[in-house]
């Protein structure tokens, strides 16, 4: 016999899903990759070449602080940053220090890339 529980929380699970993909659909179509591109260049470049920025301000700068919209921008931001740091437009950062745009984890942070990065 089916348990009335395990029904209800595989729904609620797919319905948490659903509403994931909603949202994600939603942030991407209102976003494309180039806006948000232009975004990290445009504050990478203001804050300029020793400093840099969080990625939660780029998605900030996009979404306004509405803080479920931005977060949704989180992972797209991500992917534009490792393809802009492959392309030596962008150094991605952790603990100040250059890191393989294709092999980091957990907190990070973008600027301009620095001489010595190997990408000018």
């Amino acid at each position: 016999m089916f348990d009335f529980l395990e029904i209800f929380d595989r729904a609620l699970a797919s319905y948490r899903v659903f509403r994931l993909v909603v949202y994600m659909k939603y942030a991407m179509e209102k976003h494309s990759k180039r806006d948000i591109e232009t975004a990290i260049l445009d504050l990478v470049t203001e804050r300029g070449a020793a400093k840099s920025i969080c990625p939660s301000e780029a998605a900030r700068a996009l979404a306004g602080t509405d803080e479920k919209a931005w977060r949704l921008l989180m992972k797209p931001i991500r992917a534009s940053a490792v393809s802009m740091a492959n392309a030596g437009a962008i150094s991605i950062l952790r603990k100040g220090k250059p890191v393989d745009p294709n092999d980091f984890r957990g907190v990070y942070r973008l600027s301009l890339p620095r001489t010595g990065d190997g990408k000018i």
